[in-house]
């Protein structure tokens, strides 16, 4: 009967979770566009004659900056949260358990961080080339829609 409880609060959370987690996003994207908009509108015209500022470039930046912010609140708080809260009681449950299999556990997570780190270094170099690709070919299309 634990177990069947254990399992239906599990199921609960975890709906609660993906719900509200969703209904956060959402809300998330939809008022920071409108803000980035709302801001843009109020630029000056010099703004927009600036090559780095084409309509093209701006709109594929406005959607990577929203999509990568809403990413970030959801991996952090409906992914990541959980995940690190169960890490630290099962840390906990491992010194308890056994010292030296939790010590173990204490040096395996910087080195784990210290990959990680390294890893999304060297792909941000590709994610900045892959940018620049993108805004370049809507800057294309619009400019092809204008003629």
């Amino acid at each position: 009967i634990v177990l069947l409880l254990k399992e239906l609060l599990y199921a609960a959370i975890s709906f609660g979770q993906r719900y509200f987690g969703e209904k956060i996003r959402i809300n998330l994207s939809r008022d920071l566009s409108q803000k980035v908009v709302a801001r843009i509108l109020s630029y000056r015209k010099g703004f927009y004659t600036h090559p780095d500022n084409e309509s093209g470039k701006l709109q594929t930046r406005i959607d990577l900056g929203v999509s990568s912010l809403t990413r970030l609140v959801q991996n952090f708080f409906i992914d990541m949260l959980p995940l690190f809260a169960n890490a630290m009681v099962a840390l906990v449950v491992m010194l308890s358990a056994n010292v030296w299999v939790g010590l173990v556990g204490l040096v395996i997570v910087p080195i784990y961080f210290y990959i990680s780190q390294r890893q999304a270094t060297r792909l941000q170099g590709f994610r900045r080339q892959m940018r620049h690709y993108r805004e370049s070919k809507s800057e294309q299309i619009i400019s092809l829609i204008n003629a």
